[in-house]
């Protein structure tokens, strides 16, 4: 059921954006998903690592690319157009 979440975010992501690289819309989806598994009574950070892992990032890839986004450091810029 996640994983179905997680592509559905980055479909959205990449509808929303054209010019999106996949792995940054992949990024975006993932790191919404992080209190999931580190809050509460369900800290699990290995299960949110390897599913992280599925999809070809590293947990540190995974908070550049969407701190990046967040913080728009270092001049980082929407890397896609806007629908209209």
């Amino acid at each position: 059921m996640l994983k179905f979440y997680i592509e559905w975010m980055r479909e959205a992501l990449v509808e929303i954006y054209p010019n999106l690289p996949d792995k940054d819309a992949t990024a975006l989806a993932l790191q919404g998903y992080g209190d999931l598994f580190t809050s509460g009574n369900t800290s699990d950070s290995s299960l949110y690592d390897k599913i992280i892992q599925d999809y070809g990032l590293t947990r540190n890839e995974m908070i550049s690319i969407s701190g990046d986004y967040k913080n728009r450091i270092n001049g980082v810029k929407l890397k896609g157009t806007t629908c209209n």
